[in-house]
């Protein structure tokens, strides 16, 4: 760790998906920077995610791609969706993207996101101090001029032309701001766990929807199978109530070839219980601050999109920043280049998350009935899968269905411009 000194060029608060990223980005264009992260050390847990295409492609353009280790990621190419007690839906391949980023990869996140801090301790101005907690803005009038943080039982000031927060859903940089905000918990949550994978996954992810049930089966590095369970209306703490037996059960009887792997799990401990948020700020930047990644615009985990957006701010942060810092102006206006750009993209997404959360949740068996009809539609119709594969890997800035598109998806009309198979 590099010794830390009281002013900077750019303060990020945060040393998650964006803001390491961010602060790669800007060190390698001679930028000082120091990322202020609270935890002492990066979470070792089992969550897990799915690296999708766009965010491969930002990973590749900083050199880090290539290097993951094998044991860091796991290449799957196809998404079966099944409706629950009834078969196979449709299927997604991702093979019919674009090359070279035609492909998924399913990681751990604690894994991925190491390989990401390693590239940062290359960087000579760049500094990350773990164990540091931000405690409050300085200001010059309304102007944001630093921070005040405690490290080691100490308090420190430290003053930077711009700051950053990407210190996540409960941001205390969104706060400090006093940025207006909608934080929205959806009554869902999921239980996560790892097994031993079972034959049948090998580079192909399973997803099961069924009345008001959902179960994902993703493979993972080193021969195991991540799951997560959709939960409706429940905490960690109620999770003892319903039996960690009776998940279990419910889990075998949707996919048999998990009745051996799950009896390596005997209690809840080993799983992890992750609540889903929404976050809409109503500004992303001010005068000599912004905020990035799920400060300012977390999104539900259908989409699969929520750590690539935090890459992506990143990448156009970046560009803003040099810009700003350039002309020694990081006024709220200079800065709000980045908001512009970003913020149609983001609300796209968060709207769609919604909508699938709407659907895929459901337990009503006309709305049930819709989403098997979509998904039949979308399994014989190249062109309505493809937009809708390509949304999903983040390959597409607008909505992947005009009107016209949902009612063909539905049966109400016919598609003339479709190719089949």
């Amino acid at each position: 760790m590099r010794a830390m000194k009281t002013k900077y060029d750019v303060l990020i608060v945060g040393a998650g998906s964006g803001g390491a990223i961010l602060g790669l980005l800007l060190a390698r264009q001679g930028i000082d920077v120091l990322i202020l992260e609270r935890g002492s050390q990066l979470p070792n847990d089992i969550r897990s995610e799915i690296l999708q295409p766009n965010g491969q492609k930002i990973l590749d353009d900083l050199g880090i791609l290539n290097g993951l280790p094998e044991d860091a990621v796991y290449q799957t190419r196809q998404f079966d969706f099944f409706r629950i007690g009834k078969g196979r839906l449709c299927a997604f391949d991702y093979g019919d993207l674009p090359s070279p980023y035609n492909v998924a990869l399913t990681a751990f996140s604690s894994s991925l996101h190491q390989h990401v801090l390693d590239a940062t301790a290359d960087e000579t101005t760049l500094t990350v101090l773990y164990g540091a907690v931000f405690k409050g803005l300085m200001r010059h009038g309304k102007i944001v001029t630093g921070v005040m943080a405690e490290h080691e039982g100490q308090s420190h000031e430290i003053r930077a032309q711009l700051v950053v927060g990407a210190d996540g859903i409960g941001s205390a940089v969104r706060m400090a701001l006093d940025i207006s905000s909608q934080v929205h918990q959806y009554p869902e949550g999921y239980l996560l766990g790892v097994l031993d994978r079972p034959q049948g996954f090998e580079h192909r992810s399973r997803y099961y929807i069924g009345k008001g049930e959902i179960l994902g089966l993703l493979p993972v590095p080193n021969d195991q199978l991540y799951f997560f369970y959709l939960l409706p209306n429940m905490t960690r703490a109620s999770l003892d109530a319903v039996g960690f037996q009776r998940i279990k059960d419910a889990m075998e009887e949707i996919d048999p070839s998990l009745i051996q792997p799950l009896k390596q799990l005997t209690h809840l401990d080993q799983t992890i219980f992750r609540p889903c948020f929404r976050v809409r700020a109503a500004t992303w930047v001010t005068d000599g601050a912004m905020i990035i990644g799920d400060a300012a615009h977390a999104m539900n985990p259908h989409i699969s999109q929520g750590r690539m957006q935090a890459m992506h701010d990143a990448v156009v942060c970046s560009r803003v920043v040099q810009d700003c810092l350039a002309k020694g102006d990081c006024s709220g206006s200079s800065l709000a280049a980045f908001e512009r750009e970003r913020r149609p993209h983001v609300e796209m997404l968060q709207r769609l998350g919604d909508e699938q959360t709407f659907f895929w949740n459901s337990r009503n068996p006309v709305v049930q009935f819709a989403v098997d009809r979509v998904l039949r539609t979308l399994d014989d119709n190249v062109r309505l899968r493809y937009q809708a594969l390509t949304a999903t890997a983040g390959l597409r800035r607008q909505a992947p269905f005009s009107l016209t598109d949902r009612l063909v998806a539905v049966g109400l009309l016919p598609d003339w411009w479709a190719k089949t198979g």
